[in-house]
């Protein structure tokens, strides 16, 4: 065999190589996007969970205000899995008959508290709630804004009695 013979085999072997290299690459990146973009997002599901029990305990609040006879506070009682009654959360309620959060950023604070029952904690992650100001008018409340550092978000209005889970 002839130099030249010997380069074009050894320059047919080295672009094998490198194309088989390139192939497993391709098919390990391609591999590792389908299982992130498959992974389900716990973050999302859990803080759609926690905004379920929000509204539950939220519409639970109205009616014993109303059986109550229109306090300015109710109890809320929470419960453990196995349905024994857990700690006792008083919810100070507006006039329009649903919970209202006191002292703004604080306020919507306690709120989560006296109507999840937990502490603001989503695996490990700090929920943040956030006070927003009405923009004008002075006789509404502010809403409360529960979020993650990134990602999804609720909003409660305490004027309503809704819960905004479009950020979800």
């Amino acid at each position: 065999m002839e130099q030249r013979e010997v380069d074009v085999v050894n320059f047919r072997s080295q672009f094998m190589n490198i194309l088989v290299v390139i192939i497993i690459a391709i098919a390990m990146v391609a591999a590792i996007m389908y299982f992130y973009r498959s992974e389900p997002d716990y973050q999302r599901q859990t803080m759609r969970l926690y905004a379920s029990t929000y509204i539950n305990n939220v519409r639970l609040a109205n009616a014993n205000w109303q059986v109550e006879g229109k306090p300015l506070r109710v109890m809320l009682v929470q419960y453990d899995n196995t349905g024994q009654a857990g700690e006792r959360y008083p919810v100070v309620m507006g006039k329009s008959g649903w919970p209202s959060p006191q002292g703004e950023q604080a306020g919507c604070e306690k709120l989560w508290r006296g109507l999840i029952g937990t502490p603001l904690n989503i695996e490990n992650f700090k929920v943040v709630a956030d006070y927003i100001r009405p923009n004008s008018d002075s006789n509404k409340q502010g809403i409360c804004r529960y979020r993650l550092s990134t990602g999804p978000y609720f909003e409660y209005d305490p004027n309503s009695g809704r819960l905004n889970t479009e950020n979800m």
